[in-house]
């Protein structure tokens, strides 16, 4: 018996110094897909609002195109158009903000 308990005993001395070390690499890795994501967000971020940025700016000149040129019936629509592309800037915003905090909070920062 006192075999038994020795060996159990050497046995959990092993498994108590190995969890640090395990911990340890979870933490990396917790670490390393933080970073992918935040670069991932980044890089969406560019991706998704520079198109977007392009069509409310056109919307814009196109509006005062039309007012200058007499095609005013043209402007409403072209409204539309940039109110809409504000909306999507801002909802792409709050979702991007939204899963920044999340990551941030995830990782403990």
């Amino acid at each position: 018996m006192t075999a038994s308990l020795l060996e159990s005993h050497e046995t959990l001395e092993a498994r108590v110094e190995e969890r640090p070390r395990e911990l340890a690499e979870a933490n990396a890795a917790v670490e390393a897909a933080s970073r992918h994501k935040s670069e991932f967000l980044a890089h969406m971020s560019h991706e998704l609002r520079t198109p977007l940025n392009a069509f409310i700016g056109y919307s814009e000149l196109l509006q005062e195109e039309c007012g200058d040129a007499g095609h005013g019936d043209y402007v409403p629509d072209l409204q539309k158009i940039q109110t809409a592309g504000h909306h999507l800037l801002t909802l792409i915003g709050s979702i991007l903000d939204l899963s920044k905090d999340r990551s941030s909070r995830a990782v403990g920062r």
